[in-house]
């Protein structure tokens, strides 16, 4: 069910009164049924699927809690490891059994089952985030850092709550989890700053990350026909698409849990304003970096270690990530480029000592952003190809056979969009630009409307809603959008 149809729509106001209704002791029980309903509504086979690995993760936590306590500790690690393997097994199955189940098929060249087979094994909804959860949440307790929940009931709703299931942010249970267990009571500026968020992340992702949706996916479903420049300016715009896209979500996800009073993880903190690429896994999908860093890198050695040692960590770091995001080795060849890229940020930072009192001006900044961005973008050509050969052949032709000036003559880099709406688009995208550059500055956009008057600040909301509103019917329809990252 998209977050931009009719029934979603109904489906979230009816959940809120009810919410609001019942008294602090029932809201948790509210919000599990609305998750779990949301969630049956995309296939109610999967169900079983959540709902096993929350049983699983919240059996399994408690006992090595107990084991933990009683200083059994070779126990509890065994039957952490027990979990953790489980849920991946349970993870790789429904992500990766399509690939080897092809794979397999059509190297003995038995095409004409493989359609049949294949349609079976569709991953559930969200299962890469809410399984990283659940082993987050165990190794948490195993560590001590966590104390097992005892309420089932309100574990289970850490684990579906329906505002990040489908593509995050990948929630601890030191923030979630302990909001939940606590309780929440009604706040009208958690509750307002909520609606804002979700205008905000609604309009990016309908009036900008959909319109540049359009040029990317013409320009890379028929790469073979396309000139070298306009398929570099593809790329360049899926960095943007994909960085409003997800960032659209995230706050469509932190502004619906605000309504109902839970903060969630900022996901996002002006990634391309990063002036090195460890600066820009900091900022970009915070809660995914976070964890791949408590729960991958730092139990690997982290920087403890030698320096080889450190660069291997940090390469199977960035692997376990590209493998995380989907099956292909374009995604492998992603995140092992992202490895390459940390060795050597780290390699520069040990041969440049910085002053701390030191100023970077304006203009180093730039540069260095710039820089950033180029490593970055390069790295999302392999990510947003269909495999590393169709990458090649999308660089080569940006390389050797660019041909600007046919390009630029003949619009095709416009992939048949109107002028009036590139027009329209780059305005969009300067407001975004302003937005991020006033974050970046620490000048938060709603504190800044409160402080207007009430007419012009309801202006302001009445004409985003319109806008949002106008993009859902005349560009993509009420059912329009999935979100690029749904599909991890």
């Amino acid at each position: 069910m998209s977050f931009f149809s009719i029934g979603f729509i109904i489906f979230f106001v009816f959940t809120f009164i009810i919410y609001n209704s019942v008294t602090c002791n029932y809201r948790h029980i509210v919000l599990l049924v609305a998750s779990y309903i949301f969630y049956a509504l995309f296939d109610f086979k999967y169900v079983l699927v959540l709902f096993g690995v929350t049983l699983l993760s919240f059996i399994l936590g408690k006992k090595i809690s107990i084991l933990k306590g009683n200083g059994e500790s070779t126990e509890s690690r065994l039957l952490l490891g027990l979990g953790i393997v489980l849920i991946l097994l349970t993870l790789v199955f429904f992500k990766f059994g399509n690939y080897f189940y092809l794979s397999v098929h059509r190297l003995f060249g038995k095409e004409n089952i493989i359609e049949a087979g294949a349609a079976a094994l569709v991953a559930p909804i969200g299962i890469s985030f809410f399984s990283l959860e659940a082993i987050g949440y165990m190794v948490d307790i195993y560590r001590g850092t966590a104390l097992p929940e005892e309420n089932f009931l309100k574990y289970a709703l850490f684990i579906s709550f329906f505002p990040k299931i489908i593509s995050g942010p990948i929630e601890r249970s030191t923030n979630l989890l302990k909001q939940i267990h606590d309780g929440i009571k009604f706040e009208y500026e958690k509750v307002k700053t909520g609606f804002f968020y979700i205008l905000w992340g609604s309009f990016i992702k309908l009036l900008i990350a959909n319109r540049l949706s359009v040029i990317v996916d013409a320009a890379f479903s028929e790469y073979q026909e396309q000139t070298g420049f306009t398929l570099l300016i593809a790329v360049v715009i899926y960095g943007v698409q994909l960085y409003v896209d997800f960032s659209g979500y995230s706050y469509i996800a932190i502004g619906m849990a605000g309504v109902f009073g839970y903060d969630l993880t900022e996901n996002f903190i002006q990634p391309y304003f990063a002036g090195n690429v460890r600066e820009f896994w900091k900022r970009w999908h915070v809660s995914l970096s976070n964890w791949l860093r408590d729960y991958v890198y730092i139990p690997l050695g982290g920087s403890r270690c030698g320096k080889v040692r450190r660069y291997f960590n940090l390469i199977i770091t960035f692997l376990v990530s590209g493998i995380w995001h989907g099956v292909g080795m374009h995604f492998v060849a992603w995140g092992l480029l992202h490895g390459i890229y940390q060795i050597f940020s780290v390699t520069i930072n040990s041969l440049n000592v910085k002053n701390e009192k030191e100023k970077i001006i304006f203009c180093r900044r730039l540069i260095k952003a710039f820089g950033t961005f180029v490593l970055i973008d390069f790295a999302w050509l392999f990510f947003r190809a269909e495999s590393v050969g169709s990458a090649i052949e999308i660089l080569s032709k940006i390389i050797f056979y660019p041909e600007i000036g046919r390009t630029i003559f003949e619009g095709l880099c416009l992939a048949g969009v109107e002028v009036k709406k590139v027009g329209l688009l780059i305005f969009e995208l300067l407001l975004l630009l302003l937005v991020d550059i006033c974050h970046e500055k620490n000048i938060r956009v709603l504190k800044w409307l409160d402080t207007q008057d009430k007419w012009f600040r309801w202006g302001i909301y009445v004409v985003m809603s319109l806008f949002i509103v106008i993009g859902m019917i005349r560009d993509y329809g009420a059912d329009a959008s999935t979100f690029i990252y749904a599909n991890f």
